[in-house]
């Protein structure tokens, strides 16, 4: 777990959300990156080698590593905005309640 030091400059939604959270709030940007820097990958490994029979598997592995690379920084900029360090006007009003806190209704 991080420690963060600055305040967050939105509403907190949940201080530490689960996977399945932020992967289900993916916004249509989050998809775009993730699915664009995948795009990029494959014709950037096509042309980085000389060898005809290596422009395809080295393709798909940039392929590959691309959308890792993209779904890092969609799982980022989802998590922070349920953390309130991004603008999470949406979030806010999907979840009007904050999310993650027990309080004694919930325990009985």
């Amino acid at each position: 777990m991080a420690i963060i030091r600055s305040e967050p400059k939105h509403r907190v939604i949940h201080r530490s959300p689960p996977f399945g959270l932020v992967v289900r709030n993916f916004r249509f940007g989050d998809w775009t990156t993730m699915l664009g820097l995948g795009a990029v990958g494959f014709p950037l490994g096509a042309v980085c080698t000389d060898h005809r029979f290596l422009r395809i598997p080295l393709g798909c592995a940039m392929a590959f590593i691309g959308s890792c690379a993209g779904f890092v920084i969609a799982y980022q900029s989802s998590s922070l905005r349920f953390m309130g360090f991004k603008e999470n006007d949406k979030e806010s009003k999907k979840f009007p309640e904050r999310l993650g806190e027990v309080s004694l209704d919930t325990m009985q």
